[in-house]
């Protein structure tokens, strides 16, 4: 038979690492944050003459005069890091409130401190994909590839450490054509609404393991908010993800230059959104999985 006080203590150790860990993993996401707003121009800066970075407050600014000066302002970076540190702890506290149950917390507490952790490394490969598609979609219709950045990486034509921060920047030469422009614009937002669809396939049919699963699932489901934030956000004057990329509606401007007509592009947008959201969801994928191992069972 188990010891009852050894098992209690068992998990009373596991339950206070999970206290350790949780501050440790918002303070990282914080500062991880807040260095990457430090890459985001915020116009209400102080110091006239000088393009300030930083959010909400700027601890960054470059003043160019015959060479470019840049002035640091530990205090706000400071206050940033606490500010997206809080903001991280209040989304975790909200979704246990409304979406868990008490029994589930501790478990999906875990899922969440693991999806901060992931999100800047996904997020990066999603950015990767996106990019690919803009380039393959550019050369395939004749179009010659002259750049492609993804974040602090050139990719081509030299494999290098880039000087400038670009969440994502691919230049293709030779696209003449309205519909060539439309086609490369709006392909980066399909690679990774394709590459939703084609990474829900086996996270919901075949038995990967718990953390396998979990981490394809999140980067599943960056893939499935690009088309949308991209869409959207820029038209009510945030970026492509908030506080980082393209200020334009990139997809929407690749669906008029093709002369899809906005009545029928956003309905499509929506309801590509809906249906990946109702494939990525936990019922959904016990369904299925439930229907595989039935065939499994009688052989087919």
């Amino acid at each position: 038979m188990k010891d009852e006080r050894g098992q209690y203590g068992g998990e009373h150790v596991q339950f206070r690492n999970s206290k350790l860990l949780l501050p440790a993993v918002l303070m990282i996401c914080g500062i991880g944050i807040a260095l990457l707003s430090g890459l985001v121009e915020n116009t209400s800066g102080s110091i006239i003459g000088a393009t300030s970075f930083g959010y909400p407050w700027t601890w960054r600014s470059e003043v160019v005069q015959q060479t470019t000066e840049v002035m640091y302002r530990f205090d706000n970076l400071a206050a940033d890091i606490a500010f997206w540190a809080i903001a991280c702890f209040s989304i975790l506290a909200v979704s246990e409130r409304i979406v868990l149950s008490r029994s589930e917390g501790v478990f999906y507490r875990k899922k969440l401190i693991l999806i901060l952790t992931l999100l800047i490394p996904l997020g990066l490969l999603m950015g990767l994909i996106h990019e690919a598609g803009h380039a393959f979609c550019g050369m395939a219709l004749g179009g010659t590839l002259s750049r492609m950045q993804v974040a602090w990486f050139t990719l081509y034509p030299n494999l290098g450490i880039a000087p400038q921060f670009k969440l994502g920047k691919v230049i293709v030469t030779g696209l003449s054509t309205p519909i060539q422009q439309g086609s490369f614009l709006l392909a980066g937002s399909l690679a990774t609404n394709i590459a939703a669809w084609l990474i829900a396939i086996p996270t919901n049919t075949a038995n990967l393991g718990t953390k396998t699963g979990f981490t394809l699932r999140t980067l599943g489901v960056i893939g499935l908010l690009d088309l949308p934030l991209y869409t959207f956000l820029p038209l009510l004057g945030l970026r492509h993800w908030i506080l980082l990329g393209n200020n334009q509606p990139e997809p929407l401007i690749g669906a008029r230059e093709m002369g899809i007509p906005d009545l029928l592009f956003f309905p499509l947008v929506i309801a590509l959104t809906v249906a990946l959201i109702l494939v990525y969801s936990e019922t959904t994928r016990e369904a299925l999985l439930r229907k595989v191992r039935r065939a499994t069972e009688k052989g087919i």
